[in-house]
């Protein structure tokens, strides 16, 4: 009982500050300085935060050691490897196809919260929480940025990100591994560097940022 009291104490902790920084790097973001830091905060350490507290829960650690054991590895070491070539090809860094976010996001929604709430729940309904944590966690651009989204821009952006959550979250209940979101949520990303402009919409509204 008391390591499950632990479990949960450190996962609402890891994660108010998962989302706490998330949103008020934005809040700040016309003080670079402060929402630069935060914004850092959130992509570096949240991952560190995540790693221990799957070290430490007994369920979060077997879902991590599935995913290390995985062989979709070589799908993911395949994709950024044929990024790298386009990256390459466009004169771009490739340490820019790596898209930090996506990367911490996966392992937070997918490895963590999802396992996290399985525990608790059956799958179908921890892959819909899940999903509508993600809206939440981005619903951040529309509450500190609401002009990027006018009228029914708002809303349909909510719906995209609870429908891209519920993508995400199916494919790592089916794969039980997150490397295949992160070989999406990564490419929605690099995808801005080639499509063309009418192709835009894309990226656009499949990506939050």
């Amino acid at each position: 009982m008391e390591r499950r009291l632990l479990e949960i104490i450190f996962f609402v902790l890891a994660e108010t500050f998962i989302f706490s920084t998330w949103f008020l790097f934005l809040f700040f973001v016309r003080r670079t300085g402060v929402s630069e830091v935060l914004y850092e905060l959130n992509i570096y350490l949240s991952p560190v935060l995540l790693i221990f507290l799957s070290c430490y829960d007994l369920d979060l650690r077997k879902a991590l050691m599935n995913t290390l054991r995985s062989k979709d590895v070589f799908i993911l070491i395949a994709a950024f490897t044929v990024w790298g070539f386009i990256f390459a090809y466009y004169g771009e860094n490739a340490i820019g196809m790596f898209y930090l976010p996506a990367i911490a996001q996966e392992i937070n929604f997918r490895l963590v919260i999802f396992n996290f709430l399985r525990k608790y729940m059956s799958d179908f309904p921890a892959v819909i929480l899940q999903a509508l944590l993600f809206m939440v966690f981005y619903s951040n651009y529309v509450i500190f940025e609401p002009e990027g989204w006018p009228g029914i821009q708002l809303p349909i952006y909510l719906i995209d990100m609870l429908i891209m959550g519920i993508i995400y979250g199916a494919l790592y209940y089916i794969r039980k591994s997150i490397y295949i979101d992160i070989i999406l949520h990564n490419s929605l990303f690099d995808l801005i560097l080639v499509l063309p402009a009418f192709l835009g919409f894309i990226p656009y509204t499949m990506l939050p940022t």
